[in-house]
């Protein structure tokens, strides 16, 4: 009954299954997981999102993720965690479970609301508002504009790229000289760029919301 496939057309089909499931040097018991028997993807998945987004049977069950178990069999006392993925290059990251780590970013935390999905009414993705962007260069800084502000964006660990409007995507390329190359089906540009000093500047729940740089590198 476990079946599930991703934006990028990757997919997982097999059992579902009850096993220990052991992470560091912590053992979580009596925990369900995919036992993917036919898929397409060459590493292992963990869901630590909400609960009601992990690959549900055919009967439409949920059960426990690995946070919400973790809370459960008190080895955390909060579902919270932090992800530091590290720079590009890095060979590892950490993820710390029941906690944030402060030495690992700069500036304040801020909360800003979470939506739930205009389909199901229901809290499935870390949905937030992204209300403003911005470039910035050697030259200056522009703002770029969309028609479809204030944007419904999500936050999601496991993708490797971002999805914008296309008057907004257009903007993004004419800013860093990107070429779309429709054999590709992406945009290109020069590896020089790299070492440039400009940044996009992200904005998240309208004026006075956090404010995230992406800088070139």
């Amino acid at each position: 009954a476990f079946s599930i496939s991703y934006v990028d057309g990757s997919s997982a089909r097999g059992d579902y299954i009850t096993d220990v499931f052991e992470i560091g040097d912590t053992a979580v018991s009596n925990m369900t997981m995919g036992l993917a028997l036919k898929t397409d993807i060459p590493y292992g998945l963990v869901g630590v999102g909400y609960a009601r987004n992990e690959a549900s049977s055919s009967t439409g069950s949920l059960y426990p993720n690995l946070p919400v178990q973790m809370q459960r069999q008190g080895l955390i006392s909060t579902v919270a965690y932090s992800l530091w993925l590290n720079d590009l290059d890095a060979s590892t990251g950490n993820i710390l479970f029941g906690g944030i780590d402060t030495e690992k970013y700069h500036g304040d935390l801020t909360r800003i609301n979470v939506y739930k999905d205009p389909r199901t009414q229901d809290f499935t993705s870390f949905l937030v508002a992204l209300t403003s962007l911005q470039a910035f260069s050697d030259s200056g800084s522009d703002g770029l504009s969309s028609k479809e502000f204030p944007i419904s964006v999500v936050l999601d660990s496991g993708t490797t790229l971002s999805f914008l409007p296309d008057d907004l995507a257009t903007q993004i390329w004419k800013e860093v000289g990107a070429v779309f190359e429709q054999e590709l089906g992406a945009a290109i540009l020069p590896c020089s760029r790299e070492s440039g000093g400009g940044y996009f500047s992200f904005e998240f729940a309208g004026p006075g919301g956090p404010v995230i740089n992406v800088t070139m590198d």
